[in-house]
């Protein structure tokens, strides 16, 4: 019975990564906007505990606070990311290239394989920084694209919740 068990709990696992792979264009949003809202609602509830003079703040000002001071810090945080992003694309060429300088003054790098290919398709193979920041900025702008649906489900989980 045991090995029955440790078979369909490890089916289980490779299933729930095989759609977490998958499908990930369709949890991502729902899963973020469950995110949002866990961290909107902790928000409230520690807005819940200041008091001022020995009166509490009212539930719904709390969360209105919370979305306020959450929106706020969101709002921030894609401005800093948008304008930087453009720039460090601008400059991740020459960080490849400061990588490949440092590298080959490594003692350890194997010089008969770099050799054979080159340093720089070695390097280009190992770490390929413009290939990183290309799949972060696409990431980033798949979330911005579905904010709005991201939206949609933060606002359908307060009326759930009773707000």
């Amino acid at each position: 019975m045991k090995v029955l068990n440790y078979t369909a709990t490890a089916v289980f696992v490779v299933l729930v990564f095989y759609l977490l792979v998958v499908e990930e264009a369709l949890l991502l949003p729902p899963i973020i906007a469950i995110t949002i809202w866990y961290l909107i609602n902790t928000l409230s509830a520690a807005f819940a505990l200041i008091r001022l003079s020995n009166i509490r703040i009212p539930g719904p000002i709390c969360l209105i606070a919370s979305i306020c001071t959450f929106a706020a810090v969101i709002w921030m945080l894609v401005k800093f990311l948008s304008g930087s992003l453009a720039e460090v694309m601008q400059v991740i060429p020459e960080y490849q290239e400061n990588l490949t300088m440092r590298l080959e003054n490594l003692p350890f790098v194997d010089m008969l394989a770099i050799q054979e290919l080159g340093l720089m398709q070695s390097v280009a193979e190992w770490i390929d920084l413009p290939a990183y920041a290309t799949s972060i900025a696409a990431s980033f702008a798949g979330i911005v694209a579905n904010s709005g649906l991201i939206f949609i489900y933060v606002l359908f989980l307060f009326l759930e919740q009773g707000h």
